[in-house]
C-alpha cells in the first residue's frame, strides 16, 4: 500500500505549492501566445479560464478531463511556450509542481534612455560633420579638394540622417 505524503494531501484539497500557478493563469498565457487558436481547442481553453486546479468541476466535467481535451485538441500549438505551458498543464495533472520559466520584464525606461543616448550621439555626430564640411568649403586650397571630400561628408551626414529617421518609435 502507498504512503500518503503532504503532497498527496495538498493535491486532494486542490492546494497549490507557491511553484504551481492557477489554471486560469496558464490559460492566459496560452491565449496570448497562440494566436490561432484551434477549433476544437478553444471551448476547454475558454472552460479552463475559469479554473483555479486541475480539481475544479466545469458544467458536468471535471477540470481534469478539460485539461485532457485541451491538450489533446492542442496539438497544433506549437513553439517553446507552447512547450512549456503545455508541459505545466501535465504536471498540474500528474499532481507534480513545476516551476514555470519567467521571462524578464522589458526594462523600457533602461531601453528608452540608452535609445535617447544614441539619438543624442547621431545628432551631435550630425552637427560635427556639418561643421566639419563648412569649415572645409571655408578654407580648401582649390575647388578639387571639395570635389574630392564633399560627397564623402555628403554620404556620411546623408546615413547618420536616415538613422536618425529610424528612431521614430
Amino acid at each position: 500500500m502507498k504512503r500518503t505524503t503532504i503532497e498527496d494531501i495538498r493535491r486532494l484539497a486542490g492546494i497549490r505549492t507557491l511553484e504551481e500557478r492557477a489554471v486560469s493563469e496558464i490559460a492566459r498565457d496560452i491565449r496570448k501566445d497562440w494566436k490561432a487558436v484551434n477549433y476544437a481547442a478553444k471551448p476547454y481553453l475558454d472552460a479552463m479560464m475559469g479554473m483555479d486546479s486541475a480539481n475544479d468541476e466545469v458544467g458536468a466535467d471535471s477540470g481534469r478531463s478539460v485539461i485532457n481535451y485541451f491538450l489533446s485538441n492542442a496539438s497544433s500549438y506549437r513553439g517553446p511556450k507552447a512547450k512549456e505551458l503545455k508541459a505545466e498543464l501535465k504536471a498540474l495533472l500528474k499532481g507534480e509542481s513545476v516551476e514555470p520559466k519567467v521571462e524578464a520584464e522589458p526594462d523600457t525606461a533602461r531601453w528608452e534612455a540608452e535609445m535617447a543616448e544614441a539619438q543624442k550621439i547621431l545628432h551631435d555626430a550630425r552637427d560635427k560633420l556639418t561643421h566639419i564640411k563648412k569649415k572645409m568649403k571655408a578654407s580648401a586650397p582649390s575647388r578639387d579638394h571639395m570635389n574630392k571630400f564633399g560627397p564623402v561628408l555628403d554620404k556620411a551626414i546623408n546615413g547618420v540622417e536616415d538613422a536618425l529617421d529610424g528612431f521614430t518609435y
